[in-house]
């Protein structure tokens, strides 16, 4: 070979490729063995909750630090702003740090009394608070959203940054400045718990979680970070992560690897973190995965087998009935009955259609609904082991 064919572009090129294959390989070499270190790092169950609660300490201590919720600045007081926008229909406001605020919509139930469980609804990354609300037309969430509010839940819909240029920029900024956005937007929503505790007509007792595709995401940080919720629900969300994020050959996904969703490439994410490790660390909490399948995005074969090692600890510890996995015949969508059913089993909500009241001016002869005897004292033995 001459010099002046070794200089041709396409000689360049054909260069250029085998350098990064070869060093694409070396990646790969290395994140695949990130799985074995993952699980020689994963905590053992022995059946004993306060045992395994411990055991979960230095796990949840990495996911403050991967987030980078550690470097976020400190809370302000909480404190809501709402404001009447129609009848059952508000918009809150609230400042997670100096500088910041978060907004949300929010659909109350009608004829309840004070104080009302609390449902955050954290919605799909292309849709919108006012699209899960139903407002000029229904939205993917927003069955789910009045069939809570018809058993007496407040539907609490925080604006998640919809848009992926938008949230690309968002990123790289907070990247430049030693922060993740998914922690960003995790502390938000979970400072918005915040405030809710402090208003009295809320009940911050019976507090959950749902969260919608890419709102799932949010829902499941929060369940791995707060112990102040009742239950969570994922759907369409729970999947084997690390294929998620790099099995571009595999056309039954959605794969991140060739997106713009630079903020799902947390750094040094998989040598601690999948789907399952998030879902240990919200042991004891009640979980509801639920997944179409038909998803063309999230294959319910993934998820099945995500699911099962988080079952397992669930079972090992005798709560086994707190964790539950649905797999239904539809598409990227929510199971909207059973999702309502699940929460409202642990947050104790009224009969479909029926007022929800709690006070003496209830009509004669109507009951709060309750959970049983044992369901009572395993929540409340497995949040008190938790705190």
């Amino acid at each position: 070979m001459t010099a002046a064919t070794a200089w041709t572009p396409a000689a360049t090129a054909r260069r250029n490729a085998a350098q990064a294959s070869a060093l694409e390989s070396w990646l790969d070499r290395g994140l695949a063995a990130s799985a074995a270190a993952r699980q020689r790092r994963a905590p053992r169950c022995n059946g004993d909750l306060e045992a395994w609660l411990a055991a979960l300490a230095p796990l949840r201590a990495r996911l403050i630090a991967r987030l980078g919720l550690d470097r976020l600045p400190a809370a302000t007081a909480p404190g809501l702003q709402r404001q009447r926008l129609a009848e059952r229909l508000e918009r809150w406001v609230w400042q997670p740090w100096t500088g910041a605020w978060g907004e949300a919509l929010v659909l109350h139930p009608a004829a309840t009394a004070a104080p009302r469980p609390v449902v955050v609804l954290t919605h799909a990354l292309t849709s919108s608070p006012e699209a899960a609300l139903g407002l000029g037309g229904p939205g993917r969430e927003t069955a789910l959203a009045r069939a809570l509010a018809a058993r007496g839940a407040v539907v609490v819909v925080p604006r998640l940054v919809s848009g992926w240029p938008a949230r690309l920029r968002l990123t790289r900024k907070a990247r430049l400045a030693g922060l993740e956005w998914l922690g960003i937007e995790t502390l938000m929503v979970q400072r918005l718990l915040d405030a809710v505790a402090g208003e009295a007509d809320l009940d911050a007792d019976r507090l959950a979680a749902v969260g919608f595709s890419r709102g799932g995401q949010v829902a499941l940080h929060l369940a791995a970070l707060d112990d102040r919720l009742s239950a969570v629900a994922l759907a369409s969300w729970f999947s084997q992560r690390a294929t998620r994020l790099l099995a571009d050959r595999d056309g039954r996904q959605a794969c991140y690897l060739n997106s713009p969703e630079e903020e799902q490439f947390v750094p040094g994410w998989l040598l601690d973190f999948t789907d399952v490790q998030l879902a240990w660390l919200a042991t004891p909490t009640p979980l509801f995965v639920s997944s179409g399948l038909d998803d063309p995005v999230v294959p319910w074969e993934q998820v099945q087998a995500c699911f099962e090692p988080v079952a397992a600890v669930y079972a090992q510890l005798g709560l086994g009935d707190l964790a539950e996995l649905l797999l239904h015949p539809a598409g990227h969508a929510l199971a909207v009955a059973e999702t309502v059913d699940f929460l409202a089993r642990w947050l104790e909500l009224s009969a479909a259609g029926a007022e929800f009241r709690l006070d003496a001016s209830r009509p004669a002869g109507t009951t709060r609904p309750r959970l049983s005897g044992a369901a009572q004292a395993r929540r409340r033995r497995a949040r008190r082991a938790r705190r």
